[in-house]
């Protein structure tokens, strides 16, 4: 049987090596910013300020709108990519393409 504690631990750790990654090869910082809490992962993370901007930017955009354009930059692709990588790295193609889609959305979701 698995400890839960010990896969929420590896998963912490999966989520931060992910967060550095992100960080190197993405040229993104994640240490300004708003922070949003990532509860199934037990961790934050940091929302850097040019991502803050586009969710809170103009008001006449439907929140729907504003959760698109956050989930198409490149810092919430980045981190969907990196996500995907660690939780299904043997997904290719289309199934990958969607699997970034949709961590980019859940994120972008978080921040709007």
């Amino acid at each position: 049987m698995v400890d839960m504690s010990e896969n929420a631990e590896k998963c912490r750790l999966a989520f931060q090596a992910a967060i550095e990654l992100i960080e190197e090869k993405c040229g993104v910082s994640l240490k300004t910013g708003k922070m949003v809490k990532l509860e199934e992962l037990s961790t934050t993370v940091k929302v850097p300020e040019e991502v803050e901007k586009i969710a809170l930017s103009n008001p006449q955009l439907t929140r729907t709108e504003r959760i698109e354009a956050v989930a198409e930059t490149d810092w919430a692709r980045g981190w969907g990519r990196g996500m995907c990588t660690l939780v299904a790295p043997e997904l290719a193609g289309k199934e990958r393409e969607e699997c970034i889609d949709r961590m980019a959305r859940k994120l972008a979701e978080r921040v709007v």
